[in-house]
């Protein structure tokens, strides 16, 4: 297992491996291309909503931030 450290997030990084035995070394795996994890944007006009219909309930709503963590 290989542990990659100091990534910036929101960063794409390419990876590929390589096994190694007594007899020599394997032909390099494919590239695969892995987007370092980054923190969501923050969720925008937070605003509460008074039920209608059920008593003691508010409801909230709020505009998807432009990066919700999706790709």
């Amino acid at each position: 297992m290989y542990v990659a450290k100091n990534l910036i997030p929101g960063t794409y990084y390419n990876f590929r491996v390589q096994a190694r035995n007594a007899v020599g070394f394997s032909p390099m795996s494919p590239t695969i291309n892995v987007l370092a994890a980054k923190i969501p944007d923050e969720p925008r006009d937070l605003a509460n909503v008074v039920s209608q219909t059920k008593e003691n309930q508010i409801g909230l709503t709020w505009i998807k931030p432009n990066y919700d963590g999706g790709s």
